[in-house]
C-alpha cells in the first residue's frame, strides 16, 4: 500500500505550483503539520484551505483528515530519529566504554549501509556519473565536508567537479546557472533536510540533469526529484550526526569509478603530473604511485 510520500513523489512532477507548495512543506515540516487543521495548513504556505482540501483529494484521499492521518503517520515513523538525543547516553569521561561503543556504532552503520544497497541502483549510479559531461555535487551545511570529499575523488573520472557548499539559495542557483541534460548532480542530504538542496535539486531536474541523491532512506525528501537513490544509514550520537556510512559509500563509489573508468582516471593523473613537475609542486611525488594500473 503507497503511503503519503509514495504518492507525492510519483505525482509531483505533474502537481501545480500550489500542490507543490503543499508537498515541500508537509515533507519538510511534517512534524508541524500533523497537528494543523486544513485552513492553518493553508496560511502556512500562502494558499487556501480549499486548496488543501482539493490537494488531499488529489493525491486519492477521501478528504483532508485522511491525509492528516498519513501526516501523524510520517511522524511517528520518525519519532526514533527525532528522540535519539534522549535516548543516546551523554558521553562522559569517565565511561571507559564510551569510545568503545562509537566505534560500534559506527560499524553497525556501515554493515547496515552495505546491506541496504541495490546493485542495480549502484550500478545505474556508476553509469550516469561515467557518462557525465560535468558533475555537480551539493551538499550544504553538516554535509559539506562529505560533498567536498566526493567531490575531490571524482575529480580523477570527470575533469569538470563543481562543489556546492553554498547555505545561500542565491548563490547556490548561480553556480547551478548552467547545469543541463548532460550533467550529473549528486545531492547528499541528511536530517535535518536542506531545502535549500531540494530547490537546487528541483532546479536541476527541471534543467534535465540527471540526479543522484545520498541520503538516509528512501522517504527522504530530496529524494522527489531523484533517479537514482543511495542510502546510508545516519543516526545522532548524542547531538552529532554520524556520516561514517555515508564517506564508506562514497569510498565505494569512487573505487569502483576509478575501476571502471581507468583510461580516464590515467589521462587526468597524467596530465596532474605534468603540472606538478613543470611547476616543482611536490616533486611529482603525490599521484606518482597511483598511475598505474588502478585497484579492483
Amino acid at each position: 500500500m503507497k503511503n503519503l510520500v509514495d504518492k507525492i513523489n510519483e505525482n509531483y512532477n505533474n502537481m501545480s505550483k500550489s500542490q507543490k507548495k503543499l508537498a515541500n512543506y508537509i515533507l519538510t515540516q511534517y512534524s508541524k503539520a500533523a497537528f494543523m487543521t486544513a485552513v492553518k495548513l493553508g496560511e502556512a504556505v500562502g494558499l487556501s484551505e480549499s486548496t488543501v482540501v482539493r490537494f488531499a483529494y488529489y493525491l486519492g484521499y477521501d478528504g483532508y483528515p485522511q491525509m492528516q492521518e498519513e501526516i501523524t503517520a510520517l511522524v511517528q515513523s520518525k519519532i526514533g530519529q527525532m528522540e535519539r538525543v534522549n535516548l543516546t547516553p551523554a558521553v562522559r569521561t569517565e565511561d571507559e566504554n564510551t569510545f568503545e561503543k562509537i566505534f560500534n556504532s559506527d560499524a553497525e552503520r556501515v554493515l547496515y549501509t552495505k546491506q541496504d544497497v541495490e546493485p542495480e541502483i549502484f550500478e545505474k549510479a556508476l553509469d550516469i556519473l561515467s557518462d557525465a559531461k560535468r558533475i555537480f555535487v551539493i551538499g550544504i551545511r553538516g554535509c559539506k565536508p562529505v560533498a567536498e570529499l566526493l567531490a575531490y575523488n571524482l575529480k580523477y573520472v570527470c575533469e569538470n567537479v563543481i562543489c556546492v557548499t553554498t547555505s545561500n539559495s542565491t548563490e547556490l542557483m548561480e553556480q547551478l546557472t548552467t547545469v543541463g541534460p548532460n550533467d550529473a548532480v549528486v545531492g547528499i542530504s541528511f536530517p535535518r533536510y536542506s531545502i535549500a538542496t531540494i530547490r537546487a535539486l528541483e532546479y536541476a531536474n527541471a534543467a534535465r540533469a540527471r540526479i543522484i541523491t545520498i541520503t538516509d532512506e528512501k522517504l527522504s525528501p530530496i529524494n522527489l526529484y531523484s533517479s537514482c537513490v543511495l542510502t546510508a544509514k545516519s543516526d545522532l550520537t548524542g547531538f552529532i550526526e554520524s556520516y561514517t556510512s555515508c564517506v564508506s559509500l562514497i569510498n565505494a563509489l569512487s573505487i569502483m569509478l576509478y575501476s571502471r573508468n581507468t583510461a580516464k582516471v590515467k589521462k587526468i593523473i597524467s596530465k596532474l603530473n605534468k603540472i606538478y613537475k613543470a611547476y616543482k609542486i611536490g616533486d611529482g611525488e603525490e599521484l606518482e604511485d597511483i598511475s598505474g594500473d588502478i585497484l579492483l
